[in-house]
């Protein structure tokens, strides 16, 4: 899941940091050139862009429902915990597998500025941290897939939850595979609500933007 996959930079960066190293040796956005300034903006432009055209597709997904404003906040608080708690067993994950692989990194990284070659061994265990990482991560969305659909279920209306499991059959790579409506909606779940790492704050901006046009829904 893209969301999920980009925290796990996060957290291994964050790792290093925690245990007193850089991986990445300088830091390219600190460069005071012109250049580099020019550069920088022109990443954070790109970057707005592919934000905002992430979640026009996260959108397209949500706002077909008419979620009322009851919803829209129960779901972000469901969400809160969630990433919350997936953060920290991430956190704790990366820690585990990769603690003791980070000094051995900036150890390396440090040789291979004076030309030396890294230990033969170093690609492997990085390698096999990284797919232990993954394959627990792997598990854990699958728990908080079925969790949040549990938690949010209860929340719809049956025409919501309908139009729901009729929007995950129009997610690209998946409009041809067969599945329950429970699966279709827990599709919908993982893409629409933990598929990007912004979604609440792009809830609470949806309920905004309904204020501001006098288009809050209400009800259940």
């Amino acid at each position: 899941m893209r969301s999920y996959s980009t925290r796990i930079g996060r957290l291994l960066l964050g790792l290093c940091w925690l245990c007193g190293f850089a991986l990445l040796g300088g830091c390219p956005w600190a460069r005071a050139d012109a250049r580099g300034q020019h550069a920088q903006g022109s990443t954070v432009e790109a970057d707005a862009l592919m934000r905002q055209m992430q979640e026009i597709a996260c959108l397209q997904l949500i706002t077909p429902l008419h979620l009322t404003d009851a919803q829209l906040t129960k779901i972000e608080a469901i969400l809160e915990e969630t990433i919350k708690d997936y953060d920290k067993q991430m956190k704790a994950v990366a820690a585990k597998y990769f603690a003791d692989l980070v000094p051995k990194i900036e150890a390396a990284h440090q040789a291979a500025l004076l030309g030396k070659q890294p230990p033969d061994d170093l690609q492997q265990k990085f390698d096999d941290a990284l797919n232990a990482v993954l394959k627990e991560r792997d598990v854990i969305n699958n728990k908080n897939i079925a969790a949040v659909s549990n938690s949010v279920r209860p929340l719809l209306t049956d025409d919501q939850i309908r139009t729901a499991v009729k929007l995950a059959h129009t997610i690209p790579g998946f409009n041809k595979q067969q599945g329950t409506d429970a699966q279709w909606f827990n599709l919908w779940v993982a893409t629409a609500l933990l598929d990007y790492d912004r979604i609440v704050p792009l809830l609470k901006e949806l309920q905004k933007a309904q204020a501001a046009a006098g288009t809050t829904n209400t009800g259940k």
